[in-house]
């Protein structure tokens, strides 16, 4: 089991601190019959995964992870960090609720394998971590209403939109709180999977493919992850 912490921090060194104090527990987690039927895929992916809880006391602050480490048929491994909360600043839905009380919200992510493989977690800050969600656009509200403006498009109603992923460049992942509308905000990207959101500027608003919910998103996560877990 602490090979597996090991391999994750030569793989994302920045994110544990030498003075941290830290304990490591190989467990099984028991995934509940909901999340089982709601994500299959997901549920695939990480029963398949060796799995640690990680406490961690960083200035007499406890807290817990679990750490998902795969390894392939040639050694190749991948790992997910994903950080316990037990509670939930927002009213969330309860599809959301359920992915995050049986699996966390993946605070790091890494791959050895090198493909061209598009995956939800490239070049994520984090994903599904409940601490981070957001309602609104926040700082990108004056940069959508301005171009909304300039190219002469209706605004469309932020205040039901929720982020459950940043990435490092900015970009975001929205959860509708009040359809369950999954749309990403992407003034900087190359992504082959999103198509731009009706009457809206480029840019700003994108729907993803298959992933018109947070169970088709979770679930194609999962299947972008479980062929480099083979």
């Amino acid at each position: 089991m602490k090979d597996n912490f090991l391999k994750f921090c030569s793989e994302i060194p920045w994110f544990f601190n030498e003075t941290d104090d830290i304990s490591i527990y190989d467990i099984e987690i028991t995934f509940s019959d909901n999340f089982i039927t709601l994500f299959p895929d997901l549920y695939k992916l990480l029963s398949s995964a060796n799995t640690d809880l990680i406490e961690l006391d960083r200035d007499k602050e406890i807290s817990k992870f679990y750490l998902f480490t795969w390894k392939n048929t040639n050694g190749e491994a991948s790992g997910w960090l994903c950080k316990i909360e037990e509670d939930m600043q927002l009213d969330i839905p309860k599809d959301l609720e359920i992915l995050i009380k049986n699996m966390g919200g993946i605070q790091e992510s890494y791959s050895e394998i090198l493909d061209d493989e598009q995956r939800f977690t490239d070049n994520q800050n984090f994903l599904f971590v409940a601490s981070e969600f957001r309602k609104n656009l926040g700082l990108w509200e004056e940069f959508y209403l301005e171009l909304c403006k300039d190219e002469n498009k209706i605004p469309i109603d932020t205040r039901d939109l929720v982020r459950i992923a940043e990435e490092a460049n900015g970009n975001e992942t929205f959860l509708n709180f009040k359809n369950n509308q999954i749309l990403l905000f992407a003034p900087d990207h190359d992504f082959k999977y999103v198509t731009i959101l009706e009457n809206q500027p480029e840019y700003t608003f994108y729907k993803i493919k298959d992933s018109n919910s947070i169970v088709e998103y979770a679930e194609k996560l999962a299947r972008q992850w479980i062929p480099i877990t083979k």
